[in-house]
């Protein structure tokens, strides 16, 4: 032991520790237990083969990868997969319902509301938008009506092009023949010129090549040429928009407590919505019960009148003495 003599170094990888581990042999590796996804993943479809909603689909898958949250419409050889087609037939079979509440709404005041002038009766405020929302919803399901009577041999209604189709029967028919028995044939149409109703600013890129018929005051007559797509397209924006209209896609306004309706004294007022067009009145205060609305100057003097009445109902009675 006198004449053994250790050498060691300072280099990196040149310790004892180190020598000891590069002479023994590596552990087999080890294979880790339980399933794994080892397929790779199928291949995307074409935007052709899938559901025309996009991100709405009904049957949309959602994945999360790396951080990114991609959402893939479901796979369809149809223009529209089941679960859309479903909720096309659905909204078909809203649109009686919602005619009969806009028809409801229609003479309510609104900022946006003109004065029809009846001869030899009183001033009636119409709401030109639901006027206009009805109209479209009957002459689009109409149109679309027309093809599907053409495309299954069914009998042609007699004299409609003298009669407008503008009420709720004609609505309620248009609905009939489409759902639920040929949905899936309106959504499979081929596309065919049509008419259409639209006006200047509303124009979309798919309707640039469209030929124009006729231009009044911005409201252009054009034919298109439109197909089962959208059909579908069409029926859930007439069925997003008549519930706009009704104030049904909106959040409730919150409850003002405090004060009592003006009109009909019940503690019903709600936060008014804002106004449809830019430059509309702004009304601060709508009631439940009667539909009242007031601004803000008129709720500041209905809420002095209510707690002047409070007060005075509060008041305890004095003998003098």
């Amino acid at each position: 032991m006198a004449g053994q003599r250790w050498e060691h170094s300072f280099k990196a990888g040149d310790s004892f520790r180190d020598r000891v581990a590069r002479a023994r042999p590596l552990p087999p590796p080890t294979v880790p237990s339980g399933p794994r996804r080892t397929t790779p993943a199928p291949p995307p479809l074409p935007d052709a083969d899938r559901c025309s909603r996009g991100d709405w689909c009904s049957g949309r898958t959602i994945t999360v990868e790396n951080g990114v949250r991609t959402i893939t419409p479901a796979a369809t050889p149809r223009a529209y997969c089941d679960g859309c087609q479903d909720y096309i037939g659905s909204c078909l079979d809203d649109f009686p319902g919602l005619y009969v509440r806009l028809h409801a709404e229609i003479g309510e005041h609104r900022a946006e509301g003109v004065q029809v002038h009846v001869p030899f009766g009183p001033t009636v405020p119409l709401n030109t938008a639901i006027d206009a929302q009805m109209r479209a919803m009957t002459e689009t399901l109409f149109s679309w009506e027309e093809r599907i009577r053409d495309l299954d041999s069914l009998s042609d209604l007699p004299g409609h092009e003298n009669e407008p189709q503008d009420d709720l029967r004609d609505l309620e028919r248009s609905v009939a023949i489409i759902h639920p028995d040929r949905v899936s044939m309106l959504l499979s149409l081929q596309p065919q010129e049509m008419v259409r109703f639209v006006p200047a600013w509303a124009a979309s890129d798919e309707d640039a090549g469209a030929a124009v018929l006729a231009d009044n005051a911005g409201i252009l007559k054009v034919t298109v040429m439109l197909d089962g797509r959208r059909a579908g397209q069409e029926i859930m924006h007439l069925h997003y928009m008549a519930r706009r209209l009704l104030l049904e896609t909106n959040p409730p306004m919150p409850l003002l407590p405090d004060f009592r309706c003006r009109v009909c004294e019940r503690k019903l007022l709600r936060k008014a919505p804002p106004p449809w067009h830019e430059d509309g009145e702004w009304y601060w205060s709508k009631c439940d019960g009667c539909g009242d609305e007031m601004t803000r100057e008129q709720y500041d003097i209905n809420a002095k009148r209510w707690i002047a009445y409070e007060r005075a109902r509060l008041e305890t009675a004095r003998l003098a003495g």
